[in-house]
């Protein structure tokens, strides 16, 4: 399933998170259960990256409140940066 970032969520920067040195703005997440991808834009370096993508798997299946920013929030086990989306 697909999760959209609203505009409120977006104004409260709940779409943003910053992981090892990449600043990430989520647009939208994709996925159930306790995998999901997200895509977005990355500040590596100073350089910009659209369409980059961060995979994770949460601790737990998100069971409260299913919106783009509650899903990416929940404590992840494990991730992986995609750098080339076809």
């Amino acid at each position: 399933m697909k999760y959209t970032f609203t505009e409120s969520e977006i104004a409260a920067e709940l779409n943003k998170l910053e992981v090892e040195d990449v600043l990430f703005s989520a647009e939208y997440v994709e996925g159930e259960g306790k995998r999901y991808r997200a895509t977005g834009s990355a500040l590596i370096e100073g350089e910009t990256y659209a369409e980059f993508c961060i995979e994770f798997e949460t601790e737990n299946v998100p069971k409260d409140c299913l919106t783009a920013s509650g899903i990416l929030s929940e404590e992840w086990v494990e991730y992986d940066f995609i750098f080339d989306i076809k």
